[in-house]
């Protein structure tokens, strides 16, 4: 094993490391904070790349698709917090986190049974 081999696996360990204590801290503080863990939040993140993927099919522009993806992921954002999320406020945890479970499962099997249908090489700029 050479020396730039062991320094690269080195500092990727370390970056890894150091994005698992953000993501884990985060969490934490969040969980300090409001006693409740939202675990839909990647299916949000999910959300938000497919709809930009749907909306650049659609449009053909990719700053219009990130601006509607924008719009859309936060209509959905809150449309989760005012329907689900608030009621779950006062629960205890297992609830919450069934129905971010069940949020997940929702999202995840309805944007995998109709993936849009996109060109994947588009200029970001023009």
């Amino acid at each position: 094993m050479s020396t730039t081999l062991l320094a690269v696996q080195i500092l990727n360990g370390l970056q890894l490391g150091v994005l698992l204590f953000l993501v884990a801290a985060g969490l934490t503080l969040v969980f300090g904070v409001m006693d409740f863990i939202n675990l839909a939040h990647g299916v949000q993140y999910m959300l938000g790349a497919y709809l930009a993927v749907a909306f650049y099919a659609l449009t053909g522009s990719f700053l219009s698709a990130l601006v509607l993806a924008l719009a859309a992921a936060l209509a959905f954002g809150l449309v989760l917090e005012f329907a689900v999320f608030r009621h779950l406020y006062e629960r205890s945890g297992s609830c919450s986190n069934s129905r971010c479970f069940d949020i997940s499962t929702i999202a995840i099997t309805s944007t995998t049974s109709s993936p849009p249908s996109a060109s994947f090489s588009f200029s970001i700029m023009g």
